[in-house]
Order: structure tokens, then sequence, then C-alpha cells
């Protein structure tokens, strides 16, 4: 798939990228059930967050599309942790249940080029507590647990080679087969 960047003029696919995506996912990405507060939320996430930080040109967002370049299908932000000279940056993906399969494993070459050209270092994560899942991830790829400004983030060093990153992004894909898997074997956990 290919990856285009993303601008202002795109928030009215991102949002309803967010809004197509199942309630297991959902809740997974935001935190929140997908009801009519969470989809409001949603809306102010993307109306101003979003909006605030392509103007301000904070992180860097990207989109791969469907055939018909109508629907958003993946949706990629990377955004430099603690301003916009770090070398530290936070990678989040999302994407719709049509676009997976094998999907990470196509991003790891293209992400991976993203974040060197940024001259990365780090690569950092954060998740929502008690989603096991990610908390595996974390632990498989030796993760190490910090706080950046009262947050808990997972950073990972990136070697030489970025062999590390293709290991995580890969790692991606496993982890959302996992959720599903484990969000439908026991449905308390979604209560995070």
């Amino acid at each position: 798939m290919k990856m285009t960047p993303l601008n202002a003029t795109h928030l009215d696919a991102i949002k309803a990228h967010c809004l197509a995506l199942d309630a297991d996912d959902f809740y997974l990405r935001f935190g929140s059930p997908k009801d009519a507060r969470g989809e409001a939320w949603v809306s102010v996430y993307i109306d101003y967050t979003l909006r605030s930080a392509m103007k301000k040109r904070e992180g860097a967002f990207f989109g791969g599309w469907d055939d018909t370049n109508k629907t958003l299908q993946v949706f990629v932000v990377i955004n430099p942790e603690g301003g916009p000279s770090s070398k530290v940056f936070e990678v989040s993906i999302s994407a719709l249940p049509a676009a997976r399969g094998g999907l990470i494993k196509d991003l790891s070459g293209w992400l991976v080029t993203e974040l060197m050209k940024r001259g990365a270092t780090d690569v950092v994560l954060t998740y929502q507590e008690g989603n096991r899942p990610v908390q595996r991830l974390v632990e498989q790829l030796g993760m190490v647990k910090e706080d950046i400004e009262g947050v808990p983030f997972h950073r990972m060093k990136i070697d030489a080679h970025a062999k590390v990153v293709e290991a995580w992004v890969e790692g991606v894909d496993k982890l959302l087969a996992a959720a599903h898997k484990e969000l439908a074997e026991n449905p308390s956990t979604a209560k995070l």
C-alpha cells in the first residue's frame, strides 16, 4: 500500500476512518466505548488536536487509501516527543480490517525510511493500562518503561540498521490479531 502525506484537507477522511473502526479497535485506539460519547470525543480530537498539530506542523501524518482513493484504509502518525527537534518519535498506526493481512510487514520498510529521514534514535509507544496484547509486545521487544511528562511510555532504541523498528512494526500485526482474539474470548478485558 502506498502511503501519502495527509494535511488538514484530509480531516474528514481521518474522522471517517476512526468512526469506521469496529468496537474493539475503537476501544483499543481511543480508550472509550464506541458510543455517542466516544464518537463525540473523536470529533473533538480530530477537529481540534489534529487540526492544530497539522497547522503547527507538529508530527507527520500519512494515509493509505483504497483503490478509489476515497476511503482512508490506514492512518499513521509519526510524532516527535518533546518538541520538533527531538530524535525520539511516537508512532501510531490505525488500519481498517480491509487493509490488514500483511499490512504491517508492507509498511515496515516505509516506516523505517521515514524514521531514518527524521534522524530518529528512539521509538516510544504508550498504551492503555491493562491492554495485555500490547504489554506482551512491549515485553517481547524488550522496551524499557519510563515516564515522559507523567505519561508511561515504553522506549526502544533504533540500531544502525533499524532492525528493531522492523521487528516492532511486524509485531503490531500480531498485536491486533491477539487483541481481537482476547476480547472475543474474554470480553471483561475490555474494561481498561
